[in-house]
């Protein structure tokens, strides 16, 4: 469904065919319930049928193609054929983030920053290539223009995608402790912990407790 509108839940109530729409289907649900079962004795007489190249969703196989197959049935064609362009506008800041972190691993190689860091250093000529790879959310770095909020939102940005793979290498954010109550972050490969200092401390602790 297409509202053509960019907000369409504030359009006034008169804009829609059946304002209250709960209302109208407790109001009409016997009708509603016959006209769904009638579709579904029809797929049934029908030999349960399942159209060519019906989609399957992981973990939702049967009612992918038992719902493709009752539209089918039913003269509606084209159930989840849209899903992989949905599924690439629900994610289209993927691309963006993965060239990000690219960019961190190369610049920081391993080493723990703090946001605040990153936001400074990405006003410097030598991480150029992280700040031209700054997802379009944080809006273009001006070296005549200083962003003072850039570090807390890089802060939040991180802790929401704090362990999302992306892209073949599965590169991802990581808490790395903390310094002066501020927390550190590193860009990790893959599902390894490697680099992270906390790790070792942690090793220690324990090899402690078993020696004593």
């Amino acid at each position: 469904m297409d509202a053509k509108l960019a907000k369409p839940w504030e359009r006034p109530a008169a804009a829609f065919k059946h304002p209250d729409l709960k209302d109208w289907t407790r109001t009409r649900r016997a009708d509603l319930l016959s006209a769904l079962l009638t579709i579904g004795r029809s797929w049934f007489a029908k030999g349960k049928p399942v159209p060519a190249g019906a989609p399957t969703l992981g973990s939702f196989e049967s009612w992918s193609r038992t719902l493709a197959g009752v539209l089918h049935a039913a003269g509606v064609e084209g159930f989840l054929q849209n899903s992989a362009q949905l599924y690439e506008r629900a994610t289209e800041d993927t691309g963006s983030w993965e060239a990000f972190l690219n960019a961190w691993h190369t610049a920081y190689d391993g080493e723990r920053v703090t946001a605040r860091r990153v936001a400074e250093d990405l006003y410097k000529e030598d991480y150029k290539a992280m700040r031209e790879a700054l997802p379009d959310e944080f809006g273009l770095i001006h070296d005549n223009h200083l962003d003072k909020n850039l570090a807390k939102r890089l802060g939040h940005a991180f802790a929401k995608r704090d362990g999302v793979r992306y892209g073949p290498e599965r590169l991802h954010l990581a808490r790395a402790g903390s310094e002066s109550r501020a927390v550190l972050w590193t860009v990790r490969l893959g599902d390894g912990s490697k680099g992270d200092a906390s790790d070792g401390a942690e090793k220690v602790s324990l090899v402690s407790y078993m020696s004593s």
